[in-house]
Protein backbone atom coordinates (compact mmCIF):
# COMPACT_ATOMS: atom_id res chain seq x y z
CA UNK A 1 0.00 0.00 0.00
CA UNK A 2 1.66 3.61 -1.00
CA UNK A 3 1.11 6.02 1.42
CA UNK A 4 1.30 9.54 -0.12
CA UNK A 5 1.51 11.65 3.54
CA UNK A 6 4.38 10.13 3.88
CA UNK A 7 6.78 11.78 0.42
CA UNK A 8 9.38 14.37 0.49
CA UNK A 9 10.20 15.97 -2.24
CA UNK A 10 13.59 17.59 -2.03
CA UNK A 11 14.35 17.89 -6.31
CA UNK A 12 12.91 16.71 -9.14
CA UNK A 13 14.23 13.26 -9.07
CA UNK A 14 11.94 13.02 -5.98
CA UNK A 15 8.85 14.07 -7.72
CA UNK A 16 9.51 12.00 -10.40
CA UNK A 17 9.48 8.33 -8.03
CA UNK A 18 6.34 10.06 -6.82
CA UNK A 19 4.20 10.08 -9.91
CA UNK A 20 5.32 6.98 -10.73
CA UNK A 21 4.05 5.04 -6.97
CA UNK A 22 0.67 7.26 -7.31
CA UNK A 23 0.45 5.98 -10.69
CA UNK A 24 0.74 2.63 -9.78
CA UNK A 25 -1.35 2.51 -7.30
CA UNK A 26 -4.43 4.37 -8.78
CA UNK A 27 -3.69 1.58 -11.42
CA UNK A 28 -3.71 -1.30 -8.84
CA UNK A 29 -6.61 -0.36 -6.62
CA UNK A 30 -9.79 -1.92 -6.64
CA UNK A 31 -11.28 1.41 -5.64
CA UNK A 32 -9.79 5.18 -5.73
CA UNK A 33 -11.68 7.41 -3.15
CA UNK A 34 -10.70 11.17 -4.25
CA UNK A 35 -11.82 13.77 -0.49
CA UNK A 36 -12.72 17.37 -2.12
CA UNK A 37 -11.37 19.36 -2.32
CA UNK A 38 -8.10 17.50 -3.27
CA UNK A 39 -4.93 18.36 -3.88
CA UNK A 40 -3.15 19.53 -6.70
CA UNK A 41 -2.95 15.85 -8.65
CA UNK A 42 -5.85 14.31 -7.92
CA UNK A 43 -7.03 15.25 -10.69
CA UNK A 44 -4.35 13.56 -12.53
CA UNK A 45 -5.20 10.63 -10.01
CA UNK A 46 -9.16 10.98 -11.09
CA UNK A 47 -8.21 10.69 -14.67
CA UNK A 48 -6.08 7.73 -14.14
CA UNK A 49 -8.78 5.59 -12.68
CA UNK A 50 -11.50 6.70 -14.92
CA UNK A 51 -9.22 5.34 -17.60
CA UNK A 52 -8.87 2.21 -15.55
CA UNK A 53 -12.26 1.80 -14.95
CA UNK A 54 -12.08 1.77 -11.42
CA UNK A 55 -14.85 2.70 -8.66
CA UNK A 56 -14.80 6.19 -7.72
CA UNK A 57 -16.22 7.40 -4.76
CA UNK A 58 -15.77 11.31 -4.63
CA UNK A 59 -16.51 12.54 -0.30
CA UNK A 60 -17.27 16.55 -0.02
CA UNK A 61 -15.83 17.59 2.64
CA UNK A 62 -18.06 20.99 2.14
CA UNK A 63 -20.78 22.11 -0.30
CA UNK A 64 -18.48 23.16 -3.07
CA UNK A 65 -18.88 20.39 -5.18
CA UNK A 66 -22.35 21.39 -6.06
CA UNK A 67 -21.60 24.94 -7.17
CA UNK A 68 -21.18 24.34 -11.18
CA UNK A 69 -19.34 27.18 -11.50
CA UNK A 70 -16.28 25.44 -9.21
CA UNK A 71 -16.36 22.08 -10.64
CA UNK A 72 -15.65 20.25 -13.73
CA UNK A 73 -17.58 18.19 -16.06
CA UNK A 74 -15.69 14.53 -15.19
CA UNK A 75 -16.54 14.61 -11.79
CA UNK A 76 -20.33 13.65 -12.64
CA UNK A 77 -18.67 10.82 -15.09
CA UNK A 78 -19.15 7.86 -13.33
CA UNK A 79 -22.64 9.44 -11.32
CA UNK A 80 -24.08 9.43 -15.39
CA UNK A 81 -22.82 5.70 -16.41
Amino acid sequence: MYDWSTSKVTDLEDLKKIAIREKAAVMNCDVFIMIYPAGKSSNTELGLALAANRKIFIYATNHDILDVAKRVAFTNYQKLR
